[in-house]
């Protein structure tokens, strides 16, 4: 599973230019033009430490704008896609985790496995799929020992995940799979990363976000707040 992650305005930059973002969505306005120079109004997470991430804090992701089948409808005060560029990618924030129908507690992540089947996330994984972005994210072991993940050969890790509208906003979950040999002795479950020529595809391809669903994750660098850290 993945229950925090963390992220700071460098890796956010970083994201956005990755993966060619067009501006800012929602509450926090827009920003247009090609490059997310102006980012200062980024902050971690309501609530979060350190930028840290947890699950009900909000964070910034990038998802799809209108352009293509299934997309969200553009904000009133955002700019369209400009033309010729094709469809859009956007950063919103988000709260991390669906409201249970019972009203008790949240659920932040979903099964690669069985999303499409699982009535909670079928709409949204159909027609609302995001990208969550970090710097790495955090793991325990059944000894309480926490890891640290992240990617030796670039700053940001792309993670897939899929979001739905409540009365309060944008909600999003992360997909989980079957954790790799950089992940499996510390938990079984590991995000479902992408690379960055794969953030698109999942955002704006359903069929490509179909076959992404059963990839094997790259292997991750691991290690402890006490050491450095290594790749398995």
């Amino acid at each position: 599973m993945c229950g925090r992650y963390y992220v700071d305005k460098d890796t956010f930059e970083e994201a956005c230019r990755l993966a060619g973002c067009s501006g800012f969505a929602g509450g926090d306005g827009f920003v247009g033009g090609d490059g997310f120079s102006g980012c200062g109004s980024f902050t971690a997470s309501d609530g979060g430490t350190a930028g840290d991430i947890v699950p009900s804090g909000t964070a910034w992701v990038l998802r799809g704008d209108q352009g293509y089948p299934g997309a969200e409808p553009r904000y009133p005060g955002t700019e369209p896609c400009r033309p010729g560029t094709g469809p859009c990618i956007r950063a919103e924030r988000m709260a991390w985790g669906f409201p249970r129908f019972d009203g008790k507690g949240l659920i932040i992540n979903a099964r690669a496995e069985s999303v499409r089947e699982r009535p909670a996330f079928r709409d949204s994984v159909e027609q609302r799929r995001c990208v969550i972005f970090a710097r790495g994210f955090y793991e325990w072991n059944r000894s309480r020992e926490k890891f640290i993940y992240e990617r030796e050969d670039a700053p940001v890790l792309f993670m897939a995940g899929c979001f739905s509208r409540w009365e309060d906003g944008g909600h999003f979950v992360i997909i989980t799979t079957a954790a790799n040999s950089s992940v499996a002795l510390v938990h079984d479950r590991m995000p479902l990363i992408l690379e960055p020529e794969e953030v698109k595809q999942w955002i704006q391809d359903a069929g490509a976000a179909w076959s992404l669903l059963k990839k094997t994750p790259v292997l991750l660098a691991s290690g402890t707040e006490y050491e450095q850290l290594r790749l398995f």
